[in-house]
């Protein structure tokens, strides 16, 4: 288990930095009205922007660094079903709004 996670005020000050890092990332892909310059369809015809997915790398690259032995599920994430349905793993879902 990572040492972290029995530190929860730690915890939240890294996932908070993070989350800024995340928003940070995203805002050269908006307009100067705020608008999302490219909008695509995902397999499911669910909206996805590039902001989306690069707000997905920078967190998931971030979690593994903090938390590398919590698997976490992801709206933006493939494969993760196959993980999901391993045998004696746990999971975390965080929902990071930014």
């Amino acid at each position: 288990m990572d040492k972290i996670l029995n530190y929860p005020s730690a915890l939240i000050n890294q996932i908070r930095r993070v989350a800024i890092a995340a928003g940070d990332a995203t805002l050269e892909y908006f307009d100067e009205s705020g608008s999302q310059v490219t909008v695509m369809t995902k397999d499911d015809n669910s909206p996805v922007t590039i902001a989306d997915k690069t707000a997905h790398d920078v967190i998931m690259k971030a979690l593994r660094e903090i938390t590398p032995s919590v698997s976490v599920i992801s709206e933006e994430g493939r494969g993760w079903l196959t993980r999901l349905m391993a045998p004696a793993v746990s999971f975390r879902v965080i929902k990071i709004i930014l």
